[in-house]
């Protein structure tokens, strides 16, 4: 990292990789018991569950959203869902990234991510230098840019709330009939496929 890298950055890299590798450590553990959908139970009397989605590197708008709303936490019974597409567009992608899995790592039943298609690769590479990609290598490295990635390939692509309400970025799947079952079972430890071999891949890339 360098002078210039460290005056961009939110944090020293040395804390933000362990912040990254030690989110990543507890979801390749199965952090939340889920895989490609996470279960949400409903919140207990004066709980709420908060679904933010599509906030594109706006760090003010999701802070304001913090601010009204309150923090994940079991005191204040308030369960965060983050519904995709933090990155790219604006310049604080990282800043919001970092927030939300530092909140995770400290109370990890309260906040819970589905992916968006602006978490992949793909999209992230598809802006340039003011793309996500552009952005974690003027804070930090490639590297850097990789971990989020390897974080990515381990988000739930579903949430199911309170039993009730579904929840995804890019909508239920539309060119193929799928259950909530069916869905489970579907490999989303991965990067959305370009090249689309069969109905598991279009359900994946329908749903982000």
């Amino acid at each position: 990292q360098t002078e210039r890298q460290r005056d961009r950055a939110p944090l020293w890299i040395g804390m933000t990789t362990a912040i990254l590798t030690t989110v990543k450590k507890r979801l390749e553990e199965g952090y939340g018991g889920h895989g490609a959908v996470v279960d949400i139970p409903k919140p207990g009397r004066g709980g709420k569950i908060v679904v933010i989605g599509d906030t594109h590197g706006q760090l003010q708008d999701f802070l304001w959203i913090l601010h009204r709303q309150g923090l994940p936490s079991p005191h204040s019974k308030t369960v965060y869902v983050i519904n995709g597409d933090i990155a790219d567009r604006g310049e604080k992608a990282t800043e919001i990234f970092l927030i939300i899995f530092a909140l995770k790592l400290v109370y990890p039943d309260h906040i819970h991510f589905t992916r968006g298609n602006h978490e992949t690769i793909s999209m992230n590479s598809h802006y340039g230098s003011t793309g996500f990609k552009g952005e974690v290598r003027r804070k930090y490295n490639g590297r850097t840019f990789q971990l989020f990635q390897e974080i990515f390939d381990l988000w739930p692509v579903m949430a199911i709330l309170g039993k009730q309400v579904v929840v995804c970025h890019g909508g239920p799947p539309c060119r193929h009939f799928a259950t909530v079952n069916m869905l489970r079972d579907m490999d989303t430890r991965r990067q959305p496929p370009d090249n689309e071999r069969d109905i598991p891949d279009r359900n994946y890339n329908d749903i982000i």
